[in-house]
C-alpha cells in the first residue's frame, strides 16, 4: 500500500513537471506570463466593458463585482478540464508514449492528474493580476481587507480539487474518443459557463435550469470564491446560505465528484486497452 502510494506520487510529481516543461519552457518567464494573463484578462475586459457600456446609467456596482470575479476565477475552470483531456491527445497522438505510461507501475490517473494541475499553474498566476487591474482600473471592491484569507484558501483548494476530478472525468472520456477530442474539455467548460452563476445570478435562469446549477459543484464553488474575495457579499440565490453550510455542500459535491471520477476513468483506461485505443493516432 505504501509503496503503491509513493509510486502514484512520483506519476503526480512527473506529470505536474512535464506539464509546466511543456506548458512555460518555449519563452522567458516574463513573456509567458503576459501569455497567461492575457487570454482571461481580456475575456474579463470584455464583459467589464460590456456591463459598463449597457448598465451605465443604473448599474450596481454590486453586480459588476459580481460579473467581474466569476469570469477572473472561472480562467481555472477552462485550463484545468481542456488541460486534461488534451493531455491524453498529446501524450497518445503527437508524443505516442501514452501507452507506455499505461504500463508503468504507477497510475495513469496520477499522471493525468499531475498534468492538470500543472496547466493551472499559469492561471494561478493570472488570476491575482486581473482582479488586480480590476481593483486599479474598475474601483472592483478587492483588497487585503477585504480578502476573507482562511476561507479562500479551504475554497480554493476545494475547487481545484473538486475541478480535477472532473477533469480526469473528461480525460477517462477522450482515451476512447476518435475525434473532435481535443474540444472536449473547451466545451464542457463553455456549458458549465452558462449554469453555474459565472457572469450572472442564477436566479435569472428557468426554473429547471436553476434546479441543474444547484446540482453543480462548480455553483457553489464560484459562490465561496466571491464570498472570500468581497467580503462576505453573498450572491442572489444564496442569502440564506451561510459560509460554514456553503463550504460543507462544496466538500459533499467534490467527494461526489471524485467517487464517480475514480472508477470511471479506470473503466475508461481498461477499455481503452481492450479496444487498442491507446496507441490510436488519428492524425485528425
Amino acid at each position: 500500500m505504501i509503496n503503491r502510494f509513493r509510486q502514484n506520487v512520483r506519476a503526480f510529481k512527473v506529470g505536474t513537471w512535464l506539464g509546466w516543461q511543456i506548458e512555460s519552457n518555449w519563452t522567458n518567464p516574463v513573456l509567458y506570463v503576459l501569455f497567461v494573463v492575457s487570454r482571461p484578462l481580456a475575456s474579463a475586459l470584455i464583459l467589464a466593458l460590456m456591463y459598463k457600456v449597457i448598465a451605465h446609467s443604473g448599474g450596481s456596482d454590486d453586480l459588476f463585482a459580481y460579473i467581474f470575479v466569476g469570469a477572473s476565477v472561472y480562467a481555472l475552470v477552462g485550463q484545468l478540464m481542456e488541460g486534461m483531456s488534451w493531455a491524453v491527445l498529446e501524450d497518445r497522438e503527437r508524443m505516442g508514449m501514452l501507452k507506455y505510461i499505461s504500463l508503468a507501475p504507477s497510475s495513469l490517473y496520477a499522471y493525468l492528474l499531475g498534468r492538470g494541475v500543472a496547466k493551472v499553474l499559469g492561471s494561478l498566476i493570472a488570476v491575482p493580476i486581473i482582479l488586480a487591474l480590476g481593483a486599479v482600473f474598475f474601483d472592483l471592491p478587492v483588497s487585503w481587507q477585504s480578502i476573507n484569507l482562511p476561507m479562500l484558501t479551504v475554497a480554493l483548494l476545494l475547487g481545484i480539487v473538486m475541478i480535477s476530478f472532473a477533469g480526469l472525468i473528461l480525460a477517462g472520456i477522450t482515451m476512447m474518443v476518435a475525434r473532435h477530442g481535443g474540444f472536449l474539455g473547451m466545451a464542457v467548460a463553455g456549458a458549465l459557463f452558462i449554469f453555474t452563476g459565472a457572469i450572472f445570478p442564477i436566479t435569472v435562469l428557468p426554473g429547471w435550469m436553476q434546479t441543474i446549477a444547484r446540482g453543480l459543484p462548480l455553483t457553489y464553488w464560484l459562490e465561496a470564491m466571491r464570498r472570500a474575495l468581497l467580503d462576505g457579499a453573498r450572491g442572489p440565490g444564496f442569502e440564506s446560505l451561510g459560509d460554514g453550510r456553503l463550504l460543507l455542500i462544496l466538500a459533499g459535491l467534490t467527494l461526489i465528484t471524485a467517487l464517480i471520477s475514480l472508477p470511471l476513468e479506470a473503466w475508461a483506461e481498461h477499455r481503452a486497452k481492450e479496444k487498442g485505443l491507446l496507441d490510436m493516432n488519428t492524425a485528425y
